[in-house]
C-alpha cells in the first residue's frame, strides 16, 4: 500500500477519469479513491486544510460536510480511525437517492461486479465462543463488494494467531470460554445455519470475512450510504 495521501483535488481527478481507465482500478486495494488505507490523521487533515475543505474531528473520526466522489455530490463524509492502532478503518458517505444508480455504476467500474451473496461469519459470546454465518446481506437495498480472498488467505499465520490469541484472551476476561466441541445448527431468520465452536469457530471466521468490504445500502427513502470498511486487528 502507498504511504502518502493524495490531495483532495487529486481525488476528484481520479474520480473524473475512472471511466477512461482500463479494468477496475480499485479492485486490488479496495481503497476509497484517493484515500489509501495507510493515510494518517495528520496527512488527511493537512490535505483537507490545503484544499480549503472544512472538517471537524470527533475522537476517532474526521468529518467533512460536503465532497465529491466519482463526480457525484456526497455529504457527511466520514473517516473512521481505529482507536487502539490509529489506522484508517473506514470511509463512508451519504448520497441522495436520485444519485444511487449513478453511484452504483461508478463503483462497479471502479471495483468490478458486486458479489451475488455476502454472509460474513459473526461471533456469538455467551458461555462459549461460537461463530455462525449471518443471513445473506445482499438485497435490492444493499449491494456489496469485498476483497477477492478471505482473511484466511490474506492474513499470514502469525497475524491469524495473534488475532486469535488476543481475541480469545479478551473474551475469557468476560467469562466466555474457548471450548472445542461439535458444531450444531441454529435457526436464523427462519433458516438453519451451522454454528461452530472453539478452533472451528475461529477458522470459520477467517474463512468468511475479508480485509475490505464495500457497501452501497439504503438508509431511508431519500438517502443511500457508501461504506468502505476494513478489518483492523487491535492485537
Amino acid at each position: 500500500m502507498k504511504s502518502k495521501m493524495a490531495a483532495a483535488g487529486a481525488v476528484l481527478a481520479v474520480a473524473l477519469t475512472l471511466g477512461a481507465c482500463g479494468g477496475h482500478p480499485g479492485a486490488e486495494t479496495m481503497e476509497a479513491p484517493g484515500y489509501p488505507w495507510t493515510t494518517t490523521r495528520e496527512e488527511l487533515t493537512a490535505s483537507l486544510t490545503e484544499q480549503g475543505l472544512p472538517y471537524t474531528e470527533e475522537e476517532n473520526k474526521i468529518k467533512v460536510e460536503q465532497a465529491e466522489f466519482f463526480d457525484l455530490p456526497v455529504y457527511n463524509l466520514t473517516f473512521d480511525y481505529n482507536t487502539p492502532t490509529g489506522e484508517l478503518q473506514g470511509v463512508l458517505w451519504n448520497l441522495d437517492a436520485s444519485d444511487k444508480e449513478a453511484m452504483e455504476k461508478k463503483l462497479t467500474a471502479y471495483l468490478g461486479d458486486p458479489v451475488d451473496s455476502c454472509r460474513p461469519a459473526t461471533f456469538t459470546l455467551w458461555d462459549e465462543l461460537s461463530v455462525y454465518l449471518a443471513s445473506d446481506y445482499v438485497s435490492e437495498d444493499l449491494i456489496c463488494w469485498h476483497s477477492a480472498q478471505p482473511l484466511s488467505q490474506t492474513w499470514d499465520e502469525e497475524q491469524r494467531t495473534r488475532f486469535q490469541e488476543g481475541y480469545v484472551a479478551r473474551q475469557a476476561e468476560n467469562g466466555v470460554a474457548f471450548v472445542d466441541q461439535p458444531a450444531d445448527t441454529i435457526t436464523l431468520n427462519g433458516e438453519e445455519t451451522t454454528q461452530w465452536y472453539g478452533q472451528e469457530a475461529m477458522d470459520a471466521w477467517f474463512e468468511n470475512n475479508w480485509d475490505v468490504t464495500v457497501w452501497l445500502t439504503r438508509a431511508d427513502e431519500d438517502t443511500w450510504v457508501v461504506s468502505f470498511a476494513r478489518v483492523v486487528s487491535p492485537f
